[in-house]
């Protein structure tokens, strides 16, 4: 019986991946041309011509392929991996391997009002929806995904009487929309039901027992009367495949397909209502495509534990099972009994101390988390500004390393924070300060998310902005305005300028940059 129901999901999602090519005309494509460009490739898919600031040769015009489309990937089966993505034949960096739109798209199940026709994020006087009280754009968006049955349904929690039911309804949306989605599309119920729930793991979480006995209460409270069984099965699929999109979470089953790997070998981005994902290095014929469900500057315990309680997996990859973390040394902590020492964690969850790599000092793993929970404290306090920002960082560098990811993470908040505003009125020493910041970080990126990613696209750009920034500077004889850190003015015209001539010479940045800037 077991059997049969396997191979019953699977053919489900075997027809679902066949739908796909209608909304995939890269397809026909089957393989890309050498003297072809990545960013050839974003121009004439997104549609726009030349990206704006970025300049490259143009691309010779590619012959369509009169074929059948052919995905570039096959979904196969394993007891260790399960049901899984591999390519079908070799994909290049950077190609564009499917798009997909989302099944259900909700809001994310916390208290933050978003609108629900276009999950714009609202203001606390937001304006209620005239049917039911839920929170709307005002005046009305564009958006669809608040229709009739929906509104008819949520009159029932009185929102319009009490608003402190946000989050109850938050919660209940993405069961609602994905049954309302059944009863419209039952083809639909197929798709949802062959996806993975983790249900029997379920069973022995706590946090995902009291999240489905709150909606089973809300249902009621609506005035359905669904099966528990069905209640729990959608609740887990949504936390075990679910993708945080703008505003929200979507379910995209074929997305979902592609498992986890903390050194992906892909990206993705929500573009236009469509997830778009592509090889962030050259896949060869027959290897899985991967995803990261983590962000990349966690540690490994972080990651583990964010694993084991929302995905109820544990990795094993590479970079889990290396205490120094493929060299980047993420999760070591400074050792204060030497010069430039770190403490590593233990190999080994038995052990019991930490060991300094340099000097062979031992420190006892519960006063080192310790120190690290303190770390986090401190980090989670200092948001947005520069100044509270920096003095953070100096902090956690004195306390657990330069390396650490919880010193690592305020580093690229206090790069986001500097870069937020008008680059004219950004200081010198701030400029400066995020050249270099944006240099140590590539570092680590290069270790541990190589290839054409997110994480080193932005680091790139804001590099390059903040080099050019102070290059424009010297132009106009503001010399005064260039000066680094150190108040060294010639020291900081020569690195901006050798930043700048790096990245003109180097012909990989252009499609680089515009990964990110495409994907933003």
């Amino acid at each position: 019986m077991a059997e049969a129901q396997r191979r019953r999901r699977l053919a489900t999602l075997e027809e679902y991946l066949s739908s796909m090519a209608a909304g995939n005309p890269a397809w026909r494509q089957k393989a890309v041309q050498k003297n072809d460009t990545f960013i050839g490739r974003l121009e004439r898919e997104d549609g726009r011509g030349r990206s704006e600031g970025v300049q490259c040769r143009p691309s010779p015009p590619q012959a369509p392929d009169s074929g059948a489309p052919a995905p570039p990937v096959q979904l196969l089966w394993s007891p260790e991996e399960g049901r899984h993505l591999v390519a079908s034949r070799d994909i290049a960096a950077g190609e564009e391997i499917f798009r997909e739109p989302p099944l259900v798209l909700t809001p994310r199940p916390y208290a933050e009002p978003v609108c629900l026709a276009c999950l714009a994020p609202l203001k606390a006087d937001w304006s209620g929806c005239g049917g039911c009280g839920a929170p709307l754009c005002s005046p009305p968006c564009d958006g669809e995904l608040h229709g009739a049955a929906e509104c008819c349904l949520m009159a029932g929690l009185g929102l319009q009487q009490d608003r402190g039911q946000l989050l109850l309804l938050n919660q209940l949306l993405t069961t609602t929309r994905t049954l309302l989605l059944l009863q419209e599309a039952p083809q639909a119920g197929h798709i949802v039901e062959a996806m993975q729930s983790n249900t029997e793991k379920r069973r022995r979480s706590g946090v995902a027992q009291a999240m489905e006995k709150r909606v089973m209460e809300g249902l009621k409270r609506l005035g359905m009367k669904e099966e528990e069984g069905v209640v729990r099965h959608i609740c887990g699929v949504f936390d075990t495949n679910a993708f945080v999109v703008d505003g929200g979470r979507a379910l995209l089953p074929l997305a979902a397909l592609m498992n986890h790997h903390c050194g992906a070998n892909t990206q993705h981005w929500f573009h236009r209502g469509m997830l778009v994902v592509r090889a962030a290095r050259s896949i060869p014929k027959g290897e899985a495509l991967t995803n990261t469900y983590t962000p990349v500057l966690w540690g490994n315990r972080a990651r583990a534990a964010y694993l084991a309680s929302s995905k109820l997996f544990t990795c094993r990859c590479e970079r889990c099972l290396d205490p120094r973390e493929l060299g980047s040394h993420l999760s070591s902590v400074r050792c204060r009994q030497c010069q430039g020492g770190v403490l590593t964690p233990p190999s080994s969850p038995a052990e019991t101390v930490w060991r300094c790599e340099g000097c062979g000092e031992s420190v006892a793993a519960a006063a080192v988390e310790a120190m690290v929970r303190a770390a986090a404290t401190m980090a989670k306090g200092a948001v947005g500004d520069p100044a509270e920002l920096l003095a953070v960082t100096c902090q956690l560098s004195r306390l657990v390393g330069e390396r650490h990811y919880v010193t690592v993470g305020a580093k690229y908040a206090l790069i986001e924070a500097i870069m937020a505003g008008r680059l004219q009125d950004v200081p010198g020493a701030d400029l400066r300060r995020v050249v270099d910041l944006c240099g140590d970080l590539l570092h680590i990126a290069d270790l541990l998310d190589p290839g054409l990613s997110r994480l080193r696209g932005v680091l790139l750009l804001e590099q390059v902005r903040a080099a050019a920034e102070l290059l424009r500077r010297q132009t106009a004889g503001d010399f005064s305005a260039v000066s680094s850190v150190t108040d060294n003015e010639e020291d900081a015209t020569i690195t901006a300028t050798s930043i700048a001539c790096d990245f003109t010479c180097d012909e990989k940045v252009p499609s680089q940059l515009s990964l990110i800037q495409f994907s933003l």
